[in-house]
């Protein structure tokens, strides 16, 4: 696989289930340019919204889990396609490296603390996945 470092700090935020969007999403979710990146995902228990950093209103959020960076895979990927995600998370969970992932309708999005940068880059490139950083 093929991962493409987005540039900037992302935040994961939790919102009640019952809140209405707050505005600043608007901005969040706007195409700013083809690397940008935010998700709205509402369930029963949360509304929960994945976006820059920059974007958050934290008075509005119950939590805001921040410090995340954005890797996305390359190119479309197939609905038959199996083992996608299972392929980048295992080695990084052997090293102890947390992540979070989101599927679009194209492809999947792996974020990884910044704190564990670095080491998830070196991890995925020994598993022989390439990485570009070069956007970041």
């Amino acid at each position: 696989m093929r991962l493409t470092l987005l540039v900037g700090e992302y935040s994961i935020v939790r919102l009640a289930a019952t809140a209405t969007l707050p505005e600043w999403t608007q901005a969040a979710i706007a195409v700013n340019s083809e690397m940008d990146f935010a998700c709205v995902a509402r369930t029963s228990d949360e509304l929960s919204i994945v976006c820059t950093s920059l974007s958050v209103d934290e008075s509005t959020a119950e939590k805001v889990e921040a410090g995340w960076r954005t890797f996305r895979v390359s190119g479309q990927l197939d609905f038959d396609q199996v083992g996608i995600v299972a392929g980048l998370s295992q080695p990084l969970a052997a090293e102890g490296i947390p992540l979070f992932c989101v599927s679009t309708f194209d492809t999947d999005y792996i974020l990884v603390k910044e704190r564990d940068l670095e080491h998830a880059q070196q991890v995925w490139t020994n598993a022989g996945h390439q990485v570009d950083a070069s956007l970041a």
